[in-house]
């Protein structure tokens, strides 16, 4: 689970910060933090710079708290503020200005006299604003904040509990991944044959308003109102042996086709790619056939799933339990992205839709 966090570049450089020993412990927790659960966000492009410079007059001082920032610098999420730029945080002196960030981010990391000056009580390292909602945190507050907090808590919770609201559940978990993602991954052996059965063959289970849609259509809605113009993959399988097989190639394709067809789009679902592998082939030179584990990928985090995404296919996930491994590591990232190469290879050029 991601949360946006905007970070004063004034508290990276802040003269009144304890030892440099306790800094870069402060500053490596920070680091920690927002690399696992946060993006970090600044107000525009100048202020991207002026953090930039910054981490390099943070080296410069306390080479060892530096070297975390450069690291975010490298391999950390990144993402502007959406126009009207607010104020950059170092040069916010007043709550009104700071609430306009609540539409940018979750929680705002600074200076501890900052942080006091906007209303955080002397004691404290974070405070919570509830109109609208926003919570301010000192640099060396990290996991102790209620934002934080919540997502390392949520991250935790493997299982999910029957008859669980899906939207409930995209919301406190998907969506956070998907509102500033670029492309979207959903690997399932028996997606094919699903759609086959929900979209062909007169078998077409309705997306009205009156009704719930099913897995996929949901899926696609929810990418719709919350990504910015992103590309959806789908890998799965088809079956052309049988005679009476209901999700051969051209089913699976005519299926999709249908769905692409009657999901309305805002914007936010720009393409649609359709990787299918015969279920029954493997590749000559290792034997991979199609994996078997299936999951969901936001760019560079995602979910392992213990069962197929139709668990999400009525608006209560039902009476069993599975379980949705949050993954954002990039060893394990780098493990979905290699079950996807295999896909891709077993499935050749995929059908596009635009």
């Amino acid at each position: 689970m991601i949360a946006p966090a905007a970070v004063s570049n004034d508290a990276l450089v802040d003269p009144s910060n304890s030892s440099l020993g306790d800094l870069a412990q402060a500053h490596e927790e920070l680091v920690r933090l927002l690399m696992s659960h946060g993006e970090l966000v600044h107000a525009d492009s100048l202020d991207r710079d002026a953090f930039i410079a910054s981490v390099r007059a943070l080296m410069s001082r306390a080479p060892d708290a530096g070297k975390f920032w450069e690291a975010m610098l490298s391999h950390g999420r990144w993402g502007l503020a959406p126009a009207p730029a607010p104020k950059a945080i170092a040069e916010i002196e007043d709550l009104p200005a700071l609430k306009k960030w609540s539409t940018a981010v979750r929680v705002a990391f600074m200076e501890k006299e900052r942080a006091e000056l906007l209303g955080c009580p002397e004691n404290e390292l974070s405070w919570r604003i509830l109109e609208p909602p926003l919570e301010i945190a000192c640099c060396v507050a990290g996991w102790q904040t209620d934002t934080f907090r919540d997502l390392r808590e949520l991250s935790e919770q493997h299982t999910i509990t029957p008859k669980t609201d899906r939207d409930a559940l995209a919301m406190t978990r998907l969506v956070p991944l998907l509102q500033r993602a670029r492309s979207v991954t959903v690997l399932d052996r028996w997606l094919g044959k699903n759609l086959s059965w929900q979209y062909h063959r007169g078998r077409h289970v309705a997306t009205s308003a009156s009704t719930k849609p099913p897995e996929l259509a949901w899926l696609m809605q929810i990418i719709d109102r919350h990504a910015q113009d992103a590309t959806l993959s789908l890998f799965s399988t088809f079956d052309d042996e049988a005679s009476d097989s209901e999700f051969r190639r051209s089913d699976v394709v005519a299926a999709v086709d249908d769905l692409w067809q009657r999901v309305p789009s805002r914007g936010g679902l720009g393409r649609l790619q359709l990787f299918l592998a015969d279920d029954n082939v493997s590749l000559p030179s290792t034997g991979a056939r199609f994996p078997h584990d299936r999951h969901i990928r936001c760019d560079s985090a995602g979910f392992s799933l213990s069962a197929g995404i139709d668990r999400l296919r009525r608006q209560e996930t039902g009476n069993g339990t599975w379980r949705m491994f949050y993954l954002w590591q990039p060893g394990d990232v780098q493990g979905l992205r290699d079950d996807e190469n295999v896909a891709r290879v077993l499935g050749g050029a995929p059908e596009v839709w635009e």
